[in-house]
This record gives structure tokens, sequence and C-alpha cells, in this order.
């Protein structure tokens, strides 16, 4: 007779062999799988984290309760404020649960949200919000390369994170990520939107091997390298670069960056570069020496594309393809693109599949996202920190240029909602109320910049499409915008602030430069009296954060775009029409805007091609020096409020 236990323990053993037969036949669907999501084998964690090599390869019973105390003893950490040992902890329990996506989507956030806000100092801060950047860029998404959820996560912290108000340091994260962009691919262009595409062209044609599993193994592929040096003319280049010390690679951006005098650095500058030992003598006349200018630009683009897609996990090509797509003059310094740019790149390789179809609702809906902030703030000013470069000023203002792409954003993703809601009409779509917040803020921005037909247009679509009929939206569109402006002082946006003084102000200038002194006393009066308004508004006197600069430092950013683009404001005026401008300026305006102008090598190009002397036409202001040396002085460790980026204004206005 069999004892009892021999039944049961007999039992097990077929249990157990009835689940292993189970897990065999489902083998084929795994392997189908990983081909499907790009998972790649264990082997590989073990090799990327070697210190889980052992623990990677066990089996799942022994596993999980190392990965659950593990777990409690990261968040046990953080709670007792012991944030590098949680992050430790932290890192471990990614690698060894690298094909969770949500293991690194949680670890992230905690980093960039919960422990960044914990810090007190603008570093620190910075440090655990690209801790959790990194993260997503650098490990979760590489093994992970299907997963929307972790593109998404990474758009989000450029988006929101980044991009938006509502950290008190976010001029610091703003500040760093600029002056890193700025670093890496310099200011684009003046000019119109195609101009700013083709100069960024170069980089997405560059030399790159772009084998995802070669991707981040060296930061500069020497035999991409090698193609480049079959141009004879780059060779030589090369050769006298490396024997000044700089090889091709990130060494020969700090040169570039340190000693060139063309437009991409130097209209940032408030000083020129200082050369002051034979080595640095030599060094700049080999950066500046136009006899390699081709061979040069090459090399930058090469290491521009070369870094972008091994540091910075980022394809040039896609960079390129959402500016072709979009039409619009896209600034890769900004924090935006970089969101739009994640959340596009993550919808183009997880092919939008069933099981994510609410993260790529919300992706779609943070590129959105994005493309908004560039019209509220798309235009950027910056003024380098010589003692301090990863602290520059900066400041940014709308630009109408993405108001046609973000409609077209708009109308795309409220097709996507309606059709997952099983056919929604347009009018009840879940995202009316922003649409029509947005196209007000759009048809306010173009109205008072003078592009009226286009503001009119606008205005008749929502009204028409919408249905919006009440007393308000059958006023005429001047009449609506004062209303709007004028309908509750306490809650005007730092958006419409921004967007108003900057169209104001543009047209104020093209004004005083064809002398029609009236339309320019008036534009110039509403963009005070905008400017008054939001300062005096709860968002402009309750949170520092949100403060703006001094009305004189603004008016000096925008005279300044104007002189050096005044494609910036839609409208065309030519060389003549900008000396006869800068002429009329008060010399406290001019003293803030010369250095840009200085800095614009277009600007300089247009003087020569019409015979006028640079120096002439745009003489130097009484005061500059003096403006020169406060600014440095501010700029000097010590000496910096992140929060305040406003320059000192010499003299009174």
């Amino acid at each position: 007779m069999i004892q009892r236990p021999r039944i049961i323990q007999v039992l097990w053993l077929l249990t157990a062999a009835g689940l292993l037969a189970a897990a065999g036949l489902i083998l084929p669907r795994l392997a189908g799988l990983n081909a499907v999501y790009e998972v790649g084998p264990a082997e590989s964690v073990a090799r990327t984290h070697p210190e889980a090599a052992l623990l990677t390869i066990a089996p799942g019973g022994l596993r999980a309760p190392v990965v659950n105390y593990l777990w409690i003893r990261a968040e046990n950490l953080k709670d007792a404020g012991r944030y590098y040992d949680a992050m430790q902890l932290a890192d471990l329990i990614c690698a060894l649960q690298p094909r969770f996506p949500g293991v690194w989507s949680f670890h992230a956030w905690n980093m960039a949200w919960n422990i960044s806000v914990a810090m007190h100092t603008p570093e620190e801060r910075w440090l655990w919000v690209t801790n959790g950047m990194r993260l997503l860029r650098d490990k979760g998404i590489p093994l992970n390369p299907r997963a929307l959820l972790l593109y998404k996560d990474l758009a989000w912290i450029f988006y929101q994170k980044i991009g938006s108000n509502l950290d008190d340091m976010h001029m610091v994260y703003k500040q760093r990520w600029v002056a890193e962009m700025q670093h890496l691919l310099g200011a684009p262009p003046p000019g119109a939107t195609a101009e700013v595409i083709d100069a960024f062209r170069p980089i997405a044609q560059a030399p790159l091997d772009k084998t995802t599993d070669r991707q981040g193994r060296d930061l500069i592929q020497d035999d991409q390298l090698r193609l480049l040096e079959a141009d004879p003319n780059v060779a030589e280049y090369v050769r006298l670069l490396e024997e000044q010390g700089i090889p091709i690679d990130r060494n020969l951006l700090d040169a570039y960056n340190r000693f060139s005098r063309e437009q991409p650095v130097e209209m940032v500058r408030i000083q020129p570069p200082t050369v002051s030992t034979p080595q640095d003598k030599a060094v700049s006349a080999l950066i500046n020496n136009p006899q390699y200018a081709a061979a040069r630009a090459k090399l930058l683009a090469f290491v521009r594309a070369q870094l972008l897609w091994n540091e910075y996990k980022m394809d040039p090509a896609w960079m390129l393809a959402l500016m072709e797509k979009y039409q619009v003059p896209i600034d890769w310094r900004l924090p935006w693109p970089h969101g739009l740019y994640w959340a596009s790149y993550g919808l183009k390789v997880s092919n939008d599949t069933p099981i994510e179809a609410v993260n790529s609702l919300n992706t779609d809906r943070i590129a959105l996202g994005c493309m908004k902030a560039l019209v509220a703030a798309g235009r950027l000013t910056y003024l380098e920190n010589p003692d301090r470069p990863n602290e520059p000023s900066v400041d940014f203002w709308g630009d109408w240029r993405y108001i046609d792409a973000a409609q077209r954003e708009y109308l795309d993703t409220i097709d996507v909602i309606c059709k997952a809601e099983g056919g929604t009409p347009f009018t009840k779509n879940i995202l009316r109320g922003g649409h029509i917040n947005f196209l007000i803020l759009s048809f306010q921005m173009l109205y008072v910049q003078g592009q009226v037909d286009r503001a009119e247009y606008y205005f008749d679509w929502v009204k028409k499409t919408y249905g919006m009929k009440s007393d308000e939206w059958d006023q005429p569109l001047d009449e609506f915008i004062i209303m709007m402006l004028n309908k509750d002082r306490n809650l005007i946006s730092e958006e419409v602030a921004r967007t108003q003084l900057a169209g104001a102000l543009q047209m104020a200038y093209y004004f005083l430069a064809v002398d029609n002194m009236d339309a320019y006393n008036r534009d110039m009066k509403y963009a005070a009296r905008v400017y008054e308004v939001y300062q005096k508004s709860n968002f402009g006197t309750e949170y520092e954060r949100l403060h703006l600069q001094p009305f004189e430092a603004i008016t000096s950013h925008i005279a300044a775009a104007v002189l050096v683009d005044p494609y910036c404001a839609g409208y065309y005026l030519p060389l003549m029409g900008r000396v006869q401008l800068y002429s009329r300026l008060d010399d406290a305006t001019r003293v803030l805007a010369y250095d840009r102008l200085v800095g614009s090598q277009v600007l300089q190009e247009q003087c020569r091609d019409e015979g006028l002397d640079f120096n002439k036409a745009f003489p130097q202001p009484p005061g500059l020096e003096q403006y020169r040396q406060q600014q440095l002085q501010k700029l000097a460790p010590g000496q910096q409020t992140p929060q305040k980026q406003s320059p000192p204004v010499p003299g009174s206005q």
C-alpha cells in the first residue's frame, strides 16, 4: 500500500512535469516576443552589469526575495535621506530586473522628481534631475528599446521638469541644459525656417554608424572619421589640429567654443576671446583660418553627430526629420525640442502596439505640449558667463513660426483621441478647452505683431469650428483681444505676457525704423501696459520663479533680435532700416543690445556686401565697457542668483 506522503510527492512531481511541459510549449512564443520587442539575451545584461551577473541567471524563486529586500531597503534609505546609497541600490534593482520598464520608470521618476526637490543647492538639484534622465536614456531604453513608457517618461522630464516653471529652480535646469547644448551645437543662424533647417543638415548627413550594438561603445567612431579624411583638405586640417594637441572629439568643440569668431559662438559672448599665450595664439589662428573653413565645418558636424548618437543617444537624422516634418526652425538648445524628440522617437520605434495604447496617447500629448511651449517660448536669448559657463543668462520669448505646426499637431492628436473613444464628435473632444485657449494665445500674438489676416483666420476658425456664441465672441477681433487682457488681471499668464510683450515690442521697433512715431509710441505703451499688468498679477507677484526681467532688459533683448533678424517678427527690414533703427535707440538699449550685434556674422557680412563700415553703421555706444564690467562682476562666482537673470541697466531710461 502506497503511503500518503509518497502519493503527495508523486502528485507534485507530475504537476512539476506538467508545468515544465507547458513552459516548453510557450518558449517559441516568448522567443517571438523577444524578436518583436528587440529583447537581447540575458548575457547582455550580465555584461553591462557584471555585479548582477549571478543573480541575473539565478532562478526566479531565488531572485524574487532578494529583489524585494532591495526595494524595501532602497525606500528606507531614501526616507532616511541617504539618497546616494538609495541610488546605488536602485541601479542594482534595475540591473536585476532589466526587462521590466516599470522598474526603470519608477527609479528615474524618484530621482528626477522626488529626490531632486529634497535638495537645496542648484548643483544638487540638477544632479538628481540628470540622474533620472540618464538612467532612462543611457540604461533603461537601450535595454528596452520598444518600451514606450520609458520614452514617455524621458520626454516628460524635458517637457515638464526642465521646461515648465513649476519647480522653484526651473531656471537652473534651463540654464544648465541650454549651456550644454550651446557648447555642443552652437546657436542656430538667424533667418527663415529653411535656413535654420539647412544649417542643421550637415550634422544629420555626417558619417555615423548607427548600429545599435555599437552605440555608446566609443564617443567617436574612428572608422567613420577615416571616411571623412578621404577629403585631403580635411585630412590636412586634422593633422594640424593634432599637432596643436586637439584630437577630433569634444576637445575640438572646446577649442572652437573658446576661440572661434563665427556667429554660433560669437553672438552669445560679452567679451572677445582671451588669447594670451603663444599656444592660444596658434590654436586661435588655426580655428579661425579661412583656408580650412570647409574642412572645419565638416569636422564640427561630424563630432556633433557622433556625440549626439553615442553620448546623448539621439539620432541626428530623426532630429532633422522633425524639423522638416513640422517646418519649424527648431533651436535644439531648448528643452522642449528634446521632449518632442523623445516623444516622437518613442512612437516611431514602438509602432503603437495595442498593449501600450494608453502610453502612446500620453506620449502624443507630450509632443503636443512641447509644440505649444515652443509657440510661447521658442525664441532664446543667451548671454555667456565666462567664469561659470554652465550658468549663462537666458530668457525665452514667443515665436509665431510654431503656431501652424502646433495647430496641425492639435488636430492630429484630437483625431487620435476621438477615434480611440469610439467616434467622439470633434467639438466635444477632451482637449477642447486647451485647444481654444491655445488659439486665443496664438491670434493675440499674431494680431499684436501686425499679422492681422492670420489672426483673423484663427479667430474665425475657433468661432466656426467650436460654435462659440456669446457676447464676448461676437466682438471684433481687436476688441476681443483687449477684453481678454483686461478680463481678470489677477490671472494673466506668463505665456500671454511673454507673447504679447514680444509681439508689441517687435512691431514698435519696426515702426521706429520706418519713422512712424505714432505707431511706435502706441505699441511701446501697450507693451509697458502688458508688463505692468502681469507684474501686478498673482503670477507676477506671488511666485518668484515667474518674475519677468526688468522692462529695460526685455526691450533690449527684442531690439537686438530685430536688428539681427527682423524675420523673427515676420517682416522684412532692409539693412539701412536697421541702421536707422539703431541710431534712434537710446544709449541704454544700445548698450544692452550691442554685443549681440557685434557677434552677428550675418549682419557684418550684410554690411560688407552693401559697402558699409559696420563700426560706423552700428557705432559702439557710450557706457559699453562699464556695462561689460558690471556684467562680468554680476556673473562672477557667488554673485549670481539663478532665478534672476536680469543684466544691470546702465544709466536711466
